[in-house]
């Protein structure tokens, strides 16, 4: 096939139609892009397109509320675990990897809008605090181990920017 007969796959509206349905979708790209979407789906008859369209809407709004739940619980637990650490010294070469997880769950509920009733500079306290800890003990492979879920956590951020 010449490049011109290829089928586009492009989704215009990721972030506000998602899912959307067929009569939502066009109206949505007629008002942000100016054209008439003439493909396939579009033309044709829409209802078990559009009936499975909803489901996903269902399963992606119980998804984010479960989501949203689990992590509330999350931060419970791992604010917990850095609270026992924090008074055991035998156990203190563990804190930083406690505050790094407690850091995680944080962040994650920050980017995917959760609230917590921690501030920003608080959140923060945690990492860095990890980092302080991993470097005054001069722990290697907890380095490494930090840099990777640095790393985790930009591409979970990246995710929830395209898919939300």
């Amino acid at each position: 096939k010449q490049w011109y007969q290829r089928r586009v796959r492009a989704n215009y509206i990721v972030e506000s139609g998602r899912f959307a349905l067929t009569k939502q979708r066009k109206i949505l790209l007629h008002l942000k892009f100016g054209f008439v979407c003439k493909c396939r789906l579009c033309k044709s008859n829409h209802s078990t397109n559009d009936a499975l369209r909803l489901q996903l809407q269902k399963l992606s709004n119980e998804t984010r509320s479960l989501e949203k739940a689990f992590l509330h619980r999350a931060a419970q637990v791992a604010m917990e675990k850095c609270q026992i650490l924090e008074n055991c010294d035998d156990l203190s070469q563990e804190l930083p990897t406690a505050y790094l997880d407690l850091y995680e769950v944080l962040i994650r509920m920050k980017i995917l809008g959760v609230t917590n009733l921690l501030d920003c500079d608080r959140i923060e306290y945690f990492r860095s605090k990890a980092w302080s800890m991993i470097e005054r003990n001069k722990l290697a492979q907890s380095k490494d181990a930090f840099n990777k879920r640095m790393e985790n956590l930009e591409d979970f951020q990246f995710q929830c920017q395209s898919h939300f």
